[in-house]
């Protein structure tokens, strides 16, 4: 396990104490740039978050309770892109010891306004261009702060910001991120100081980010990965930043890793196919690791990516309510003078646990932990687990269970300890007495195509499931143009050996112009739904 690092005092630490030791001894080394010109070394960094620490002093509201009796201090939202500005925010409200709450401007006016309100939030610190972009419409109740007057003339130097809330960092929110809602009503998931800490460290040390490495941080700051693993990991490990907010302007993204030499990239699979388009290999030559997270990887994108930049995509597995990460396949370790080599990825796994984080697969009947090799339900138990979902302790009591989080999905473990996932629970379809996955499903047609010519990267392709009145339900294949007949594509994946009872029928598919996709890069498998059912 790795511990959190105590402080001089012989205090645990949290979030905002790390980032200004690590900035302290690697003052004049760069940490932060983006797309839109900012440039900030750990020391500039460093002395602006306290800069700005200040002037938000005076101007965030506490929350009180009706006879105006303090009962801490309220979580503040944020509704920026991916930016110097986006971090600077949120590092400053982690040294305040304010609980920051990074906002899905995705899902709208309405939605925004759900998310304020089910947090707790009363103040917002937004951008006017970010207003705009939501048609001018005011989504916040209470009070709105710009980060453009914020961060406009901050002093260049100040006092260093102490947090203003003590107590134990392994219970003390540092952030509330919503759930995907992928399936369902997106909860509000607290995270704490230590559970962002271990986990940010856990992935630094893994991936082995260090001074020298430049991360492209283009996954948006209310995605989990995007919060922990492009802001807080490297930063934390004395590594830089390249921002950019818009992560599926394949063009941009090119010109920033070739500019600004990127080693490490993270993104989710949709955004690797999008950039595979405009990407050109020169421009990710400084590229030492690819990490994919937040969805599955499917092994013809691998292959493509391979051939096309001669690297390799290392998938990971994640849950926000984990901080986020699990598990994930590494670069090899070469054998070396007196060393033997080191297996840390498998094809089609996504890789060992983290150090310190385990994981059982349980009998989804009876609870019984199962042994390697027989599928059955992912529990995870670690320093990551959360707090809990924010106003909803019977949510959190059937998620969280004598510390192991219920991760809703399926699989196994291998007997090297490498995690293989098969689907969601959610996202399986009894037929003919069967349980039938609909990612095996997706697998095989995607392989299928391949086959038949298609080009990885120029498809999309998902299953889902609808009500069917003499079956129950039946499969539906939602897919973009494929270059190919789909009824061909089903026949030839029955050939590879698709059950015939897990093969959708052609007249039941329907192609549309583009998947429905979350702000976090996942599948939007509710909107999938709807669409499949022509709703």
């Amino acid at each position: 396990m790795l511990p959190i690092e105590p402080d001089p005092r012989g205090q645990p630490e949290d979030l905002a104490a790390a980032f200004r030791r690590v900035a302290r001894a690697r003052s004049g080394e760069v940490a932060v740039l983006d797309s839109r010109g900012a440039r900030l070394t750990f020391g500039e960094l460093s002395q602006g978050v306290s800069s700005l620490a200040a002037r938000l002093a005076g101007r965030l509201p506490s929350e009180a309770r009706p006879g105006g009796e303090s009962v801490g201090m309220a979580p503040v939202g944020v509704l920026l892109p991916p930016g110097a500005a986006g971090a600077q925010v949120n590092l400053a409200l982690a040294a305040m010891g304010r609980a920051s709450v990074n906002l899905n401007p995705l899902t709208g006016a309405a939605g925004l306004a759900a998310q304020t309100s089910q947090a707790g939030v009363s103040c917002v610190i937004t951008a006017r261009a970010a207003l705009e972009a939501l048609g001018g419409a005011n989504a916040f109740p209470g009070q709105v702060l710009w980060v453009e007057d914020l961060l406009e003339a901050l002093p260049s130097a100040g006092t260093e910001a102490t947090s203003h809330e003590s107590g134990d960092p392994a219970r003390r929110v540092a952030t509330v991120l919503f759930s995907s809602g992928s399936t369902s009503r997106p909860k509000a998931i607290q995270l704490s100081h230590a559970n962002v800490l271990f986990n940010a460290r856990a992935v630094a040390a893994a991936f082995e980010f260090g001074p020298g490495d430049r991360l492209l941080g283009v996954l948006p700051l209310f995605h989990s990965f995007g919060y922990t693993v492009t802001v807080w990991a490297p930063l934390l490990a004395g590594a830089a930043v390249i921002f950019h907010d818009n992560p599926f302007d394949a063009r941009a993204i090119g010109e920033l890793a070739r500019e600004h030499r990127a080693s490490v990239l993270l993104a989710t699979p949709a955004m690797y196919q999008a950039w595979m388009r405009r990407v050109e290999p020169p421009q990710l030559s400084h590229v030492r690791a690819s990490v994919v997270g937040a969805q599955r990887l499917d092994p013809s994108l691998a292959s493509a990516w391979r051939a096309r930049y001669g690297s390799e995509l290392y998938e990971g597995y994640g849950c926000t309510e984990l901080s986020p990460v699990v598990s994930a396949n590494l670069p090899d370790v070469p054998e070396g003078p007196g060393a033997p080599g080191r297996m840390r990825r498998r094809q089609g796994s996504v890789g060992r646990p983290l150090p310190g984080v385990e994981v059982e697969i349980r009998d989804p009947a009876t609870g019984q932990v199962l042994p390697a090799g027989v599928e059955g339900d992912v529990w995870v138990r670690g320093p990551g687990v959360m707090l809990g979902y924010l106003g909803d302790e019977q949510a959190t009591r059937q998620a969280v269970v004598d510390g192991w989080y219920d991760t809703q999905d399926v699989g196994k473990l291998d007997v090297d300890g490498f995690l293989l996932l098969t689907d969601r629970r959610s996202r399986f379809s009894k037929l003919g007495g069967e349980m039938v996955s609909h990612g095996a499903v997706e697998t095989a047609l995607i392989r299928a195509a391949a086959l038949l010519g298609a080009s990885p990267e120029s498809f999309s392709l998902a299953v889902t499931a609808v009500a069917d009145p003499g079956r129950g339900e039946r499969l539906v294949v939602v897919h973009t143009a494929l270059g190919v007949e789909l009824a061909a594509v089903i026949e030839r994946a029955r050939k590879e050996g698709l059950p015939n009872l897990c093969a959708p029928r052609a007249e039941h598919g329907l192609q549309v112009a583009a998947l429905p996709f979350l702000g976090t890069g996942k599948l939007d498998l509710a909107r999938l739904k709807r669409m499949a059912a022509g709703d």
